[in-house]
């Protein structure tokens, strides 16, 4: 993430002021379903599916994603 992070800063540097006046994140998890219950960081949801708990939280004023993380199946939303 730290590779989107510095050219963002540089972009946000040419932004009028209102821009920084309001911000809206959001924040969404989804479970992404995979086959192989070895694999490394994976886990079980409560529907007994093997996957990965995908969080993204975004700029929705701008779409930006403003961070990603693979998670654990079993992970909660918060």
């Amino acid at each position: 993430m730290e590779v989107f992070h510095e050219p963002r800063l540089k972009v946000w540097q040419h932004q009028p002021d209102c821009f920084f006046g309001v911000a809206i994140i959001e924040g969404e998890g989804t479970m992404v379903e995979t086959y192989g219950e070895k694999k490394k960081g994976i886990g079980m949801n409560y529907k007994r599916q093997w996957g990965y708990h995908l969080l993204v939280i975004t700029l929705a004023n701008t779409r930006e994603v403003l961070h990603l993380a693979n998670r654990f199946g079993q992970s909660p939303v918060a």
